[in-house]
């Protein structure tokens, strides 16, 4: 029996950072021009908020998608949108400041509430699959969401830290929240019956290269502006 739980426990615990990969890259993304101890912070208090959040909607997360008219993956799909398109621009904003001069463009709140939506965002289906895979077991999904916490967090540190380094990384990361949006809207069970898989990854795949290439297009117009002040 204990030893039965245990196994449950570790397997949807490794379910669990599998499937949160994603989720830490745009918590890190949100918070990567804050200082490292107020980043570390923010990225502690929206994991622990997306935690009590994820619980409670693991309790009700098969009903919800047992209502046939509630959209889910249009509803997540269109709120990750509008948060990458935010920071895409406020990424923009950084790259047009010297070095030197560099502010969080977003506030300490505005940054709780996109790490926290954009989570909860991505995380309806991955929710689904961690209770199927803890057989429904409430007790189960409480401790694997607890201790996957300091595992998480230390991740999101080390995607910070890379991103503050080496700029394409940022824009590496807006391009999966915008292929994982777009993929999350166009397989709405809505709008699926109308666009085959293929032109929706497509579609996906196209945006999220455009993105990458507007980022490297950035960097280096950035960068020659730079190189242009030094020599005047």
């Amino acid at each position: 029996m204990i030893v039965t739980f245990f196994i449950d426990l570790l397997r949807v615990m490794l379910f669990n950072l599998l499937l949160s990969i994603d989720n830490i890259s745009i918590i890190a993304l949100s918070v990567k021009d804050f200082p490292d101890k107020m980043a570390k912070r923010i990225s502690l208090i929206s994991m622990s908020i997306g935690i009590v959040l994820k619980i409670f909607i693991s309790t009700l997360l098969i009903n919800i998608f047992m209502i046939s008219w509630l959209p889910v993956r249009l509803i997540g799909g269109i709120i990750l949108l509008v948060i990458t398109w935010n920071l895409l621009r406020t990424q923009d904003h950084t790259n047009s400041i010297s070095e030197t001069k560099k502010q969080p463009l977003i506030t300490i709140w505005k940054a709780l509430i996109y790490t926290v939506l954009a989570d909860m965002g991505m995380s309806f289906e991955n929710l689904l699959a961690i209770t199927v895979t803890a057989n429904g077991k409430i007790s189960i999904i409480i401790l694997a969401l607890v201790l996957s916490l300091p595992i998480l967090l230390f991740g999101c540190c080390i995607i910070e830290y890379l991103m503050k380094k080496y700029n394409i990384i940022v824009y590496l990361g807006i391009a999966v929240l915008a292929y994982t949006s777009l993929i999350m809207v166009l397989e709405d069970k809505f709008i699926v019956d109308y666009i085959p898989t293929i032109i929706s990854n497509l579609i996906s795949i196209a945006i999220a290269a455009l993105v990458v290439i507007y980022g490297i297009y950035s960097i280096e117009t950035t960068a020659s502006k730079a190189k242009g002040s030094e020599i005047q």
